[in-house]
């Protein structure tokens, strides 16, 4: 007697009634079991895909070149209106707080740790109202809180040093 080798899909999320044909090693699953099976393998799935679109950042960031206004630092990050709108409110911590007290950042800064000693850790204490409590914060400090960071401390040292040489320039000690 031959047995049906089909699987209807009756999740909610799927619409259509498409018959999935199983092979040797499925043939003998429980609904229950292949219904955990598709949970794994779309976690599997997702993971490659982040990893995916990690890579493929990194790729477009070494092809890009020229100066980094915050337009181009936009678009290659790929944000959207609410990263631009913490990207705004961290550039003004960063200018109000952090530059202030900490004019040098240590090595390594710009790796992202769970570590209370870490800046990354530090930056989410200090800007816990502005960051989304369901948002992935490794994502959003490698594509918005770093490059922000970076970017608005290029810009205070390069004003201070411009302000230090108009300052002291046609000055000459006799």
């Amino acid at each position: 007697m031959r047995t049906n080798n089909t699987f209807s899909s009756d999740d909610d999320d799927s619409r259509d009634d498409r018959q999935i044909v199983l092979d040797d090693a499925t043939r003998d699953m429980t609904k229950m079991e292949l219904r955990i099976l598709c949970a794994k393998l779309k976690d599997k799935c997702n993971a490659g895909e982040t990893k995916l679109k990690k890579v493929m950042l990194e790729l477009h960031l070494l092809k890009s070149k020229g100066r980094n206004t915050k337009q181009k630092i936009r678009s290659d990050f790929r944000w959207d209106g609410d990263d631009a709108n913490l990207a705004d409110k961290i550039t003004s911590w960063v200018k109000s707080f952090l530059f202030p007290r900490y004019k040098f950042l240590k090595n390594g800064w710009m790796v992202f740790s769970e570590d209370e000693e870490s800046l990354s850790a530090f930056v989410r204490r200090h800007n816990h109202q502005s960051i989304p409590r369901d948002a992935d914060y490794e994502d959003l400090w490698e594509r918005v809180i770093c490059p922000v960071i970076q970017g608005k401390y290029v810009s205070i040292r390069s004003n201070l040093s411009n302000d230090i040489r108009n300052t002291f320039k046609g000055e000459c000690r006799e």
